[in-house]
């Protein structure tokens, strides 16, 4: 294992609008000389059941943009000692999506709304973003059919 910290950024009972059309799920600024590792990620719902609220949405990592969007600032929070805060930084549902740049993308997949998305793969496949990559952001890059809300996610960040 890498030396550093493992983090962890988390949200509960908020909104995806259909009107919002892609949105940064997660947008993470490494800070110079801090490379950062995406090591895990969930996402889910609790309030739009049953077969008529299903949908399939399709979500990467991407990471190269630089320029950012206009999410909601969001405190990493340490998995281990308390004391240590994190270098980088991070924003939640980012409606404005990041455009500008080289996007690099890491991993596209899949999400039924109606089941848990839950993405932990093993470490050698963590994706990692440095100062040098601008930022990398979890997205969700189509409109969904109608507003999800109870939406709670929580994504794992390791820092050196």
């Amino acid at each position: 294992m890498l030396s550093g910290q493992m983090f962890t950024l988390t949200f509960q009972d908020e909104s995806i609008l259909a009107a919002d059309g892609d949105i940064d799920v997660w947008e993470i600024v490494p800070a110079a000389e801090r490379p950062i590792w995406i090591a895990g990620f969930v996402l889910s719902q609790n309030e739009e059941l049953g077969d008529a609220a299903e949908e399939q949405l399709r979500w990467s990592i991407i990471r190269g943009f630089s320029t950012g969007g206009n999410g909601t600032t969001t405190t990493a929070r340490p998995v281990g000692d308390s004391a240590i805060t994190s270098a980088f930084t991070a924003e939640r549902l980012g409606e404005n999506v990041a455009i500008t740049g080289t996007p690099h993308f890491l991993h596209s997949d899949g999400w039924n709304v109606r089941q848990p998305l839950l993405w932990l793969p093993p470490e050698n496949m963590w994706t990692k973003c440095d100062a040098g990559d601008n930022r990398i952001v979890v997205r969700i890059e189509e409109a969904v059919n109608d507003d999800i809300t109870g939406v709670n996610s929580t994504l794992y960040v390791w820092e050196v």
